[in-house]
């Protein structure tokens, strides 16, 4: 689509002056620049987010830090070709279950079954027991 005005692209303009970084300023003109510039480069506003951990392990950017965690993760489960995962959090009587019905638990695993299946399969045999308390 043509531009409705007639101007030169800026990559191709002509500059009456050059750029400050095509043509810095020799240390006659100002003597102080390369102690400055050697204060900002040192300082921690100039290092790259990525490398700056005071800047990582602050409170706004906790949920970054956990997002790449959990990026990380992911990201080795695929390497691994794991499809399918369980997470349990907080008991340990999944693994008495597991192994009283001589069920063999695997830390990641590929199986397909899902956690209620494993469970029925686990506790079949199972009496359920109600309180006599009212209805």
């Amino acid at each position: 689509m043509a531009d409705s005005f007639d101007r030169p692209s800026p990559d191709t303009a002509p500059r009456r002056e050059p750029l400050p970084w095509q043509e810095p300023k020799s240390a006659t003109d100002d003597p102080d620049a390369p102690e400055r510039v050697r204060k900002l480069l040192a300082s921690p506003n100039y290092r790259p987010a990525d490398s700056d951990f005071d800047f990582l392990n602050g409170e706004d950017t906790r949920g970054v830090r956990l997002e790449i965690d959990y990026l990380k993760a992911e990201l080795e489960l695929r390497r691994r070709g794991v499809e399918h995962t369980i997470v349990v959090f907080g008991s340990t009587r999944i693994g008495e279950a597991a192994a009283a019905a001589q069920i063999t638990l695997h830390e990641l695993s590929t199986k397909t079954e899902s956690l209620e299946d494993a469970f029925l399969s686990a506790t079949a045999d199972s009496q359920e027991y109600r309180s006599g308390g009212p209805s």
